[in-house]
């Protein structure tokens, strides 16, 4: 059985996300993708073959070109060391995995919406 894809179950929930999203196979490869295409949200998957999910994160964050980039991380696993580690690296939210398409376009926006709010308080 293959899983759907987060960019697919983006896709699917809302169709004009559909040809806003992208895939990274690799840590590596999300590093490249972000630095080239500056986007506003990642959704990383902790457990990303090569350099993880979780460093992407913090090396992204470093970036002064994505630190206002909302980052939400996915992982199969619910251990709470886990998601403390997400939110030590500066990620926005964390879902476990299985989820519907539903919840991550709705977990992405509502991250999306705080981490805007955030900034513009900051800013003040």
């Amino acid at each position: 059985m293959t899983l759907p894809t987060c960019a697919s179950c983006c896709g699917r929930a809302s169709p004009r996300l559909a040809s806003r999203c992208g895939e990274a196979g690799s840590g590596e490869e999300a590093i490249t993708l972000a630095r080239q295409f500056r986007p506003d949200c990642l959704v990383l998957d902790i457990n990303l073959p090569g350099i993880s999910g979780l460093e992407v994160c913090r090396i992204l964050r470093e970036d002064l070109a994505h630190e206002n980039a909302t980052i939400v991380m996915l992982t199969v696993d619910a251990e709470r060391a886990e998601k403390i580690e997400a939110f030590t690296a500066d990620a926005d939210d964390y879902m476990v995995k299985p989820f519907s398409p539903r919840d991550i376009v709705s977990r992405v926006t509502a991250a999306m919406r705080r981490r805007t709010a955030m900034l513009a308080e900051r800013s003040r």
